[in-house]
Parts: C-alpha cells; structure tokens; sequence
C-alpha cells in the first residue's frame, strides 16, 4: 500500500516579512538592523494586547502555514516593539511563547523607527 502524500506547507523568507503601520512597510530585514543600537529586555507576554489579528488568516491552508511558522521559529531572537510599543516583528515568536507556557520573552523597544521601504495611503 502507497503511503498518502504529505501537505505541503508553504515556506517563507526573512526578506519577505514586513510591517505596515498606517500606509509605512518596514522590511523585517530593516527593522533587526536597526534593533541592534537599543537595549533587549523581558517583556512580559501578559502586558501583550492580543486583541489585534498579525495576519490575515482566511482558510484552514492561512492558518497551518501561520502555525507551523509558529511551531519553527527560535525564541533566541527578540521581538521588536515600535517605539509607542506595538509589535513590529515577532508575533510568531509571542504565540509560539504563549503556547509553551513562558512569561516573558526577550524584546527590543525601538527608540525610534528606521526610514520605511515604501509608503501607500491607508484606505479610509
């Protein structure tokens, strides 16, 4: 008997991760250079708003890929918060923590934001 093929799960690059916050996208890549000059520190995950959705998740294929990326991604790396504090880059990281019942999770506060990549008016 043949064995069922696996799913295949959609892998995903460093350099295709950005942020957009009110029509600026930051590239991910941007955002951890710029990091390195700030301070890392706890951040505990039960200060965290979770009321927010990170990313679009409209199908079940939406949501394995978000989990797997969650299941893969390596603690070791702090998230990044804005400098008003919302998260920048790391929400993979913050479910992932979540999920394994930590308290904290090592963070970087941006004191200021790098030059964004591109700029689009926010639809209104």
């Amino acid at each position: 008997m043949k064995k069922p093929p696996k799913v295949k799960i959609e892998e995903v690059k460093l350099s295709e991760n950005f942020f957009n916050s009110n029509g600026y996208r930051y590239s991910a890549f941007k955002l951890i250079e710029h990091s390195e000059q700030f301070n890392v520190f706890d951040l505990p995950l039960a200060g965290i708003d979770l009321t927010t959705m990170a990313w679009g998740i409209n199908s079940m294929d939406d949501f394995i890929y978000h989990a797997k990326r969650c299941v893969d991604t390596d603690l070791k790396y702090p998230v990044l918060l804005t400098p008003k504090g919302q998260v920048c880059d790391g929400w993979h990281r913050i479910c992932k923590a979540i999920v394994l019942g930590k308290k904290s999770i090592k963070a970087i506060r941006l004191e200021s934001m790098p030059d964004y990549d591109s700029y689009e008016e926010p639809d209104e």
